[in-house]
Parts: structure tokens; sequence; C-alpha cells
């Protein structure tokens, strides 16, 4: 993963994280009600932020922190799709209505498709992994 691009996936994800526990109410919020346990899931997933912001943060995490920002950003799609289902025309915040929750998922897959590309130059740059799929002698 490039230096600038790390740094910047880092603080993105420590600031965000950071914001879970400032700002529970709003993380709340974007907890689909199937889900239940929001406190618990906006808890989990803000120290999950700032940890794996960390590993993107620091060289030698980076690979494993790339995968990991994968994996959390494809979890938060469930409340992308959460809101598409609940979107309507007449809701007074963009956000709420289906054109504002289709952007929420494009901007959602674009991050995911980001943090992927990036982590996988990273992988074929440095070499990483590779000892796990190498086969035979």
């Amino acid at each position: 993963m490039h230096a600038v691009a790390a740094v910047g996936l880092a603080v993105f994800l420590v600031v965000t994280g950071v914001m879970h526990f400032l700002t529970p109410g709003y993380f709340r919020l974007l907890v689909p009600a199937w889900l239940r346990r929001e406190r618990l899931l906006v808890a989990v997933s803000g120290a999950a932020e700032v940890v794996v912001g960390a590993l993107v943060l620091v060289p030698c995490g980076r690979p494993a922190g790339g995968w990991a920002a994968a994996a959390l950003i494809t979890c938060y799609q469930a409340s992308h799709v959460d809101a598409l289902r609940r979107a309507r025309p007449d809701r007074p915040r963009l956000l709420e209505r289906p054109v504002g929750a289709v952007a929420r998922l494009v901007v959602n897959v674009g991050r995911h498709d980001g943090v992927v590309q990036f982590t996988r130059a990273d992988d074929r740059q440095h070499g990483t992994f590779r000892a796990a799929r190498r086969v035979g002698p």
C-alpha cells in the first residue's frame, strides 16, 4: 500500500473509530434494527477501526491492516443495504432518500475496492503472504 494512501486510510479509520465513542448515538442509528445490540456493535466496531487504523499506519502491519480494513468495510455494507431498504423519496434528509442510500452504497463499494487494490499492490510489491500460497519445495 502506498505510504500516502496508507496514512490517509489510517487517519480515516482512527478518527472514525474514536468518533464511535464520542458520538455513539449517531453510529447507533446506522446499525440495522434486526442486528440489535447497537451499543455493543458500535463499541466493538469503533475499537476495531482504531486497531485496524493503527495496523495500516505501521508499515509492517499494512498487509494485515489492509485486509482487515476491507473486511470492516464489507461488514458495513449491511448498514447501507438496510438504509436503501428503508429509504423513501419523501424523507427530509438526502441520505434517507433512495438516491442518497444508493450513493452510500456506491461510495462504500468504491472505498472497499480502493483498499483491496492498494493492499493487493502492496502484497505484490513486498511479497507479503506469498509463503502461504507457495506450493511445493
